[in-house]
């Protein structure tokens, strides 16, 4: 199915993305990956109602140092970088090659739709870390001025905030990672950045529905 994946190793690493517009014209009226023409573009897209998933590839050249006869000699090579994608309703997430996760939100981005970078804020992250049944870690940046600049707790914490390490009112949140029961596949691991990254880890095989990713992110917003 368009809306769900399965975990064959039991993670995946997850860039978010708010998402308007219609993904269907947006691809269709984009450049399509060919391996001829070395042209970067989708392909092997499927589309139901109001969701998309698909691929985006570019070639990469890189050259490999070889010895002939006692010399170096360099040699030309390409190699294909792949990411995949997922639009559900108002949310794009995309995995794989970095460069290829660039590429495709910039051409997604056209007359016909808009992909905007995630980045969750002190609330995001502060709400998720208090809905973990248990808590793992949280990652604190504080001011510049302060003594200890960043601080990385582990383990339950029932208030991190109580720290003597941490400036009370004035410090980010990270990160924050732990465990959540999900009313979709019940227990998992949950980590979150404030770069709008979400890690999953669950048991090898799990089928991932992105509806759970969207619940997930509309916990954070207070929404859901």
């Amino acid at each position: 199915m368009i809306n769900e994946i399965e975990l064959e190793s039991g993670r995946i690493s997850l860039s978010c993305f708010d998402f308007t517009g219609n993904a269907k014209e947006s691809i269709d009226n984009g450049i399509k990956f060919s391996i001829e023409s070395q042209e970067p573009g989708f392909h092997d897209c499927d589309f139901a109602e109001n969701s998309a998933r698909g691929y985006f590839s570019f070639v990469e050249p890189y050259e490999v140092e070889n010895i002939v006869d006692g010399m170096t000699t360099m040699e030309a090579k390409k190699r294909i970088k792949t990411a995949e994608f997922v639009q559900a309703g108002d949310f794009l997430f995309t995995w794989g090659n970095s460069g290829a996760i660039k590429l495709l939100t910039s051409y997604i981005s056209s007359e016909f739709a808009t992909a905007t970078k995630i980045e969750f804020e002190f609330n995001d992250l502060f709400n998720l870390q208090s809905r973990f049944e248990l808590c793992k870690s949280v990652k604190i940046k504080n001011p510049k001025e302060s003594k200890v600049k960043t601080v990385s707790l582990t383990g339950t914490l029932d208030c991190y905030s109580e720290h003597d390490v941490i400036e009370p009112r004035n410090h980010e949140i990270k990160s924050v990672s732990g465990i959540m029961n999900t009313p979709a596949i019940g227990k998992i691991n949950v980590a979150v950045n404030n770069k709008g990254v979400i890690r999953i880890g669950t048991k090898k095989g799990c089928i991932l529905p992105f509806d759970m990713i969207v619940w997930l992110i509309k916990l954070m917003n207070e929404t859901a």
